[in-house]
């Protein structure tokens, strides 16, 4: 999982998550919700239905290909806890190779502690009521259209978006 080690990502983790000494999270307070997507026309660089992409027998489908980048993302922002529920809508390709081609997936993370709804000691002005590690990712993957390629991590105290990696030249190299 190459991505997970980008340097933009480790410093989001970091960010987001604090020390996890003081218990508050990290700048953007406790993580309550990330939000993933990794889609693209796959039809344009790979001929439907002969390409690989399209293959069952060679791995072929959005959720082998695909998938792992949103939902690594989304999970990286949980401290390692597992989601209690997982819920997932998607399309097959059921007249020509059998392989999905999209989906959407959502996942819920219970409380971490038994602590029941309350205000957060540190942003009582704001009447901020959490569960103490619960949380929701939403993860959209498929080869059918574009999307932004982000995450987007969403505190109690503010959000953060990782984009995608964008490739920008020198003003020389324009012309």
């Amino acid at each position: 999982m190459w991505t997970r080690f980008f340097p933009a990502v480790e410093q989001a983790r970091r960010l987001a998550l604090g020390d996890g000494t003081t218990g508050g999270g990290g700048v953007i307070g406790e993580v309550v919700q990330v939000v993933s997507d990794f889609n693209f026309n796959a039809s344009d660089s790979d001929a439907y239905p002969t390409s690989f992409f399209y293959d069952r027998a060679l791995g072929g489908g959005a959720s082998y290909l695909v998938a792992p980048y949103p939902l690594a993302a989304a999970t990286l922002f949980f401290r390692g806890a597992q989601p209690g529920a997982i819920k997932v809508v998607g399309q097959v390709d059921d007249e020509r190779t059998g392989v999905d081609l999209q989906a959407s997936m959502i996942m819920s993370f219970p409380p971490t502690g038994t602590v029941p709804p309350a205000l957060d000691p540190n942003n009582t002005r704001e009447n901020t009521a959490k569960l103490p590690g619960a949380g929701m990712a939403i993860c959209s993957y498929g080869f059918l259209g574009e999307s932004d390629e982000q995450t987007l991590i969403i505190g109690t105290k503010g959000r953060m978006v990782i984009e995608t990696p964008r490739i920008v030249l020198p003003r020389s190299n324009l012309h």
